[in-house]
């Protein structure tokens, strides 16, 4: 049978944000990197205690920065402003995760604290990536859809497959009660 497809067309500012999440996906995901390294290297006593807090201080430090660029991001789609608080909200919960994780290195415990904390540092990231990807479902809401009518045909035959399109629009058009 044959196969339809739906394409999307998203605004431009829409698509360029979209850039941007994917930007704030990868960095999120760095510091989570970069914490569980940390935490791993003190654990396996590869680093100093001094080294351990001044690296967690130095990814508490670069969360702080990014923090300031979500807030101030100036490309976000009106569409996906009520999102972007979202996000921005679950972002500045992000470096107190930090500070808890150089508390719990503080402590004069068995490490749980530390440990708790890495694990809430990585909820939290999770946390941050579901809203990355609220946004990108809010996105693509806001695109214009050819998918009603346009249908795609592709012959499982062997050298190039031959494609038929066809694209189809309806307007509908609500007259004055009367």
């Amino acid at each position: 049978p044959p196969s339809t497809t739906t394409t999307t067309t998203l605004p431009t500012d829409v698509a360029a944000f979209l850039v941007t999440l994917e930007a704030y996906e990868n960095q999120v995901t760095a510091f989570q990197g970069d914490v569980s390294a940390i935490n791993t290297d003190w654990e396996d006593s590869q680093i100093t205690f001094d080294q351990a807090l001044d690296s967690f201080a130095e990814v508490g430090a670069a969360v702080s920065a990014w923090e300031d660029e979500v807030a101030g991001a100036a490309d976000v789609p009106t569409e996906l402003a009520e999102g972007h608080v979202a996000l921005v909200v679950e972002v500045e919960k992000l470096a107190p995760t930090v500070d808890e994780i150089i508390a719990g290195l503080q402590a004069p415990d068995d490490g749980t604290l530390r440990r708790e904390a890495v694990a809430a540092f990585g909820d939290q990231v999770e946390t941050i990536l579901a809203a990355i990807e609220d946004l990108r479902d809010q996105a693509a809401s806001t695109g214009t859809t050819a998918g009603e009518g346009e249908t795609t045909t592709t012959d499982g035959g062997g050298g190039e497959e031959p494609t038929t399109s066809l694209t189809t629009s309806t307007t509908s058009t609500t007259a004055p009660p009367g």
